[in-house]
């Protein structure tokens, strides 16, 4: 379930088949009918964002199924399709010299008490397919889309910090974290290409989308100009 204000986007994946349920109202009574149409063997993906906590609030006392916290599940699914581990798929996907950067940028930030994580981090033209929102064509992300190299050249994550005993508290420190990296950037070698229209994606400072993206995303929260359609976080 993908949780937005109102309605939550619904996708099942049955095996290596994928459905789309269309939208759920986000109406306690719709949630709870959608609940009881759950059979014992289902699983509930929600996704941390958003009235997440109180949708699983909803879904957990039905006893038909179980929640569970988004992060993660996709790239298992991904990593199974591909007949990898999830390391082998999350982080060797990636470019080798960004994974670096990366994996230094994050011991730094860990040294400083923010407790980074990784919500994802390759991604293939499937797990792309499998994202919702504001996304790029599945195979032109950053992440790793096959129109980009593919496996092996992977040039974006997503980090959030891991701090904090509620997603609230979380939250506030993910937004540290965030202004660390943009105060940063230079030494860590890597920054938020899209600022606040994507705050979890990084991508290193060398490379082509930050280049291409950073600009236009400084200038929109100037206030100065429109972002233009090419300027979609990936």
């Amino acid at each position: 379930m993908d949780i937005h204000r109102a309605f939550a986007e619904v996708v099942a994946l049955e095996g290596q088949s994928r459905r789309r349920l269309g939208r759920i109202d986000m109406r306690r009574d719709r949630l709870a009918a959608f609940a009881a149409a759950l059979t014992k063997d289902d699983i509930v993906v929600v996704e941390a964002t958003g009235n997440a906590a109180a949708v699983a609030e909803v879904l957990a006392p039905v006893g038909r199924g179980h929640c569970e916290p988004e992060t993660g599940s996709r790239e298992r699914a991904s990593a199974q399709k591909a007949g990898m581990s999830l390391k082998d798929y999350v982080i060797g996907g990636m470019d080798r010299d960004f994974r670096r950067k990366l994996y230094n940028a994050l011991r730094a930030m860990d040294d400083a008490g923010l407790s980074p994580g990784i919500t994802s981090g390759f991604r293939d033209d499937y797990r792309q397919e499998l994202a919702n929102g504001n996304k790029a064509a599945p195979d032109s992300s950053y992440h790793g889309g096959s129109r980009r190299g593919g496996y092996g050249h992977g040039l974006a994550a997503d980090l959030v910090s891991v701090k904090g005993e509620t997603r609230a508290e979380r939250c506030t420190w993910s937004e540290i974290l965030w202004k660390r990296i943009d105060a940063n950037e230079k030494e860590l070698g890597i920054g938020r290409p899209y600022l606040d229209k994507d705050p979890p994606h990084v991508a290193p400072i060398d490379g082509k989308e930050y280049a291409d993206k950073r600009s236009a995303a400084k200038a929109r929260l100037a206030g100065l100009k429109k972002p233009s359609p090419s300027s979609n976080p990936k």
